[in-house]
């Protein structure tokens, strides 16, 4: 099929999904509709392992964003389809240069909609011919035809009265829509990706070569000596700070009220000794000392600091937990949790490029997808019902957090205060749910027609405000 017939379909698609509908089931309709022609115009990309990598996050994500639409769910579904897109088209492209990749063809949309392209059907030979016939027979008979209407209208009454009283019925949300649609259905089958990021993607392998380092400031015995003198006083300094952490978070009495600052203490503490970490791996195992014989010694050391580093996670994991244990769970600490296993994963691959000799990019490629499948992940399950069914379990719950911060937990708000249909929690999860069922269909949420409301009270007292 045509670029120029894939735009348009997929515009004329866009605006009656979304005309005069607010974001829902629509958007993932779309989404499936995008990935459906993808999978179409591009069989070759089927074999590439990252281009179904993609396809399966997308179709998750899609079905999530159905189930339950919010911000995490409309922002990785515009993710997974650029990256479908990419992946379609340029199946060896790395990750990474995605972040320059996708917003520069956002941007480059503006321009290039009004240039000739190849699947327009625009010979590239006859381009200026195209033109300069397009600016003569368009443009100037045009110009020249609404300046003299415009003389003829301000000088005669009639005229005048007929164009002011002429009533043009023009629906301009139509038109945005429809440009909007047509917008982003021009931006995904463009498929342009700069050819020097290109070039530039290309050259980045995931193996290292051994280059002579004619600049080097000491002779490599020293620098593996430095090596090992410096992970060696770190690994000294590790063991005793998570001895002094450990003590700390089990044989001392915890003092609840300071259990929050100590929570972001340790994790912020973490992160910053994640990255000096991987920054001192990556300094030391840049180039030579990889392919030395005499760095055994120094990688050991090396391995060590890593799973020291593995250790202080999981300790900040369980200390995590306490603090949920007694404060309650909320998406922050949960995204906690979900960092720390992507801390884990990190100095899994941290470990894999030191042992296997891999270069720097190599880290970097496998931690962007990392990301992204997991930020996939935890977009899909309900932890709105996991967080309100843990909260209201303890004693010290704190209903304003639930009723108000928490998005989707209505039905677990509804069968809990079941017997209080007049407390605030019913009454605003009641007429939250009766709000978005009556919502036109491409605006619904399936969640919400999953929960049927015959089976509870009606709320005497009015809406909450």
């Amino acid at each position: 099929m045509k670029k120029h017939l894939l735009i348009l379909i997929s515009a004329v698609v866009f605006t009656a999904l979304f005309y005069n509908e607010s974001v829902g089931i629509n958007l993932s309709l779309f989404g499936f509709f995008l990935l459906l022609l993808t999978w179409f115009q591009f069989p070759k990309a089927k074999k590439n392992a990252n281009f179904l990598l993609v396809s399966i996050c997308c179709l998750l994500i899609l079905i999530s964003n159905a189930w339950l639409f919010g911000p995490e769910t409309f922002i990785m579904t515009f993710l997974s389809l650029a990256l479908l897109r990419v992946y379609a088209q340029y199946p060896t492209f790395k990750l990474p240069f995605t972040v320059l990749a996708v917003p520069a063809q956002g941007l480059a949309t503006f321009a290039r909609v009004f240039l000739p392209q190849p699947g327009l059907a625009i010979p590239a030979t006859s381009k200026a011919v195209f033109l300069k016939k397009m600016v003569a027979y368009a443009i100037i008979p045009f110009l020249f035809i609404i300046g003299f209407v415009s003389i003829y209208i301000l000088n005669s009454d009639f005229l005048s009265n007929v164009f002011l009283n002429f009533n043009f019925n023009i629906n301009v949300f139509l038109i945005v829509i429809f440009l909007l649609g047509f917008y982003l259905s021009f931006s995904f089958w463009d498929g342009w990706i700069y050819s020097g990021l290109q070039q530039f993607s290309a050259s980045c392998k995931d193996g290292l070569s051994y280059k002579e380092d004619e600049n080097a400031y000491m002779p490599e015995k020293v620098e593996i000596n430095s090596g090992v003198i410096t992970f060696s006083i770190l690994n000294v300094l590790l063991i005793l700070f998570i001895g002094i952490y450990a003590y700390e978070q089990f044989f001392i009495p915890q003092n609840f009220a300071n259990l929050s600052i100590q929570t972001h203490q340790r994790v912020n503490s973490l992160i910053v000794s994640i990255l000096m970490a991987v920054v001192v791996i990556l300094y030391f195992f840049r180039n030579r000392l990889n392919f030395s014989k005499h760095n055994k010694n120094l990688k050991k050391i090396v391995f060590g600091w890593i799973v020291l580093n593995s250790l202080l996670v999981c300790l900040t994991a369980i200390k995590t937990v306490d603090y949920i244990v007694h404060l309650g769970l909320t998406y922050q600490r949960l995204g906690v949790l979900c960092f720390l296993a992507v801390c884990l994963v990190g100095l899994f691959f941290t470990y894999v490029k030191v042992k296997h000799v891999k270069t720097t990019f190599y880290l970097l490629n496998k931690m962007s997808w990392v990301v992204y499948v997991s930020l996939i992940v935890v977009s899909v399950p309900n932890w709105s019902a996991l967080i309100t069914q843990y909260n209201l379990q303890q004693p010290n719950v704190d209903l304003e957090y639930l009723t108000y911060a928490v998005r989707y937990n209505e039905n677990q708000m509804l069968l809990h205060y079941k017997t209080q249909p007049d407390s605030e929690q019913y009454r605003n999860a009641y007429f939250n749910i009766l709000k978005k069922q009556n919502f036109g269909f491409l605006s619904k949420e399936l969640y919400y027609e999953t929960i049927k409301l015959d089976d509870f009270p009606k709320p005497i007292k009015a809406e909450v405000d």
